[in-house]
């Protein structure tokens, strides 16, 4: 028996999982975050989640610059596997950075749905197309309907 798929809700939201790269309390582990660079869309995937995955090296996520109106953030101190989540609702440039770790810097550009140009947003299907393939499917349906129906006007030979 098949288990019936579960679907996501319209309305649902994914989170963007960034990690502090294990050796990003060394210079040469810059930037440190991965992906330290992100696009986000308010009520799709504006909750971004990190992860200290780094070895012997605790960190923070800092806002350093924010666009007017948003609320700074700061993890405070992250020891290994520790994580710490945001959710941005104002548009704009956010920078983010570690407090003991100048090098460890990252780029969040938050948008709102309407603005988006993302490529994670699923097309939508032409309508135009659906109605086309319909109307085809069923002009096919008789034509050959009326081919495969016998001719009843002709005499059966016994």
């Amino acid at each position: 028996m098949a288990l019936p798929m579960a679907l996501p809700m319209a309305h649902a939201q994914s989170t963007v999982m960034v990690s502090e790269t294990p050796g990003s309390g060394s210079p040469s582990g810059a930037p440190g975050y991965d992906p330290d660079v992100m696009d986000v869309v308010v009520g799709v995937n504006n909750t971004i989640t990190w992860t200290n995955n780094d070895v012997g090296h605790n960190h923070t996520v800092t806002s350093m610059e924010i666009p007017p109106g948003a609320v700074p953030f700061n993890s405070g101190n992250m020891v290994k596997n520790a994580t710490f989540t945001v959710t941005l609702t104002v548009p704009g440039v956010y920078r983010y950075g570690c407090s003991y770790h100048p090098w460890m810097t990252g780029v969040i550009d938050v948008e709102t749905a309407s603005t988006s140009t993302s490529t994670h947003t699923t097309p939508e299907f032409p309508a135009a197309y659906l109605a086309v393939t319909l109307f085809a499917v069923i002009a096919a349906v008789m034509v050959a309907a009326t081919r495969l129906r016998p001719n009843r006007s002709s005499p059966v030979s016994p």
